[in-house]
């Protein structure tokens, strides 16, 4: 019994990291996908990367019907004032379908310029790729815009900040 234990541990442990490297590189699709900002323009995910190169990028999904995730932008945004002048970048991506919701929550942020809204057509296509379950979500992406983290810990965890130094600290 102890055997057979430790060969199915062994066998889960290989596939969750298996699974990691094969979703770390962003797929063709991903970065088609479109984003619309605050300003109804819209723009690929891959130009948005585009215009952060070399940087880490952490992304914070969220909508405006999710009360946790208001909650928690606030912190996300002390983080982004914090790390203002560092090598990662923050992005928050909300699934929100009407613009007028979205941008009442929007423009009460400390950084408008940095939200986009998922087209429609392109959540769900977002939320696999990333493994949303549920929101709020946050993930980092290293220098080459691969996936890093594919969950962070809450903006709001004690442990949040020092999550982001070790990322950062790394390279």
């Amino acid at each position: 019994m102890k055997i057979l234990t430790t060969i199915l541990l062994i066998f889960c442990l290989h596939n969750i990291v298996v699974s990691q490297k094969e979703n770390s590189e962003l797929t063709d699709q991903v970065l088609a996908v479109k984003l619309i900002d605050n300003n109804n323009d819209t723009i690929t995910f891959k130009s948005l990367l585009l215009q952060n190169s070399g940087k880490f990028v952490y992304i914070d999904f969220w909508a405006s019907w999710c009360a946790t995730c208001i909650s928690e932008l606030k912190y996300s945004n002390l983080l982004d004032d914090h790390f203002a002048d560092s090598t990662i970048v923050f992005l928050y991506l909300s699934s929100d379908t009407e613009q007028q919701s979205w941008q009442k929550i929007v423009i009460k942020q400390s950084s408008p310029q940095k939200h986009y809204r998922i087209l429609t057509e392109d959540k769900y296509l977002m939320q696999n790729f990333f493994n949303i379950k549920s929101i709020p979500h946050s993930v980092v992406l290293d220098r080459n815009h691969n996936l890093l983290i594919k969950k962070t810990k809450y903006a709001s965890h004690s442990k949040a900040e020092n999550e982001i130094l070790e990322i950062i600290n790394k390279e």
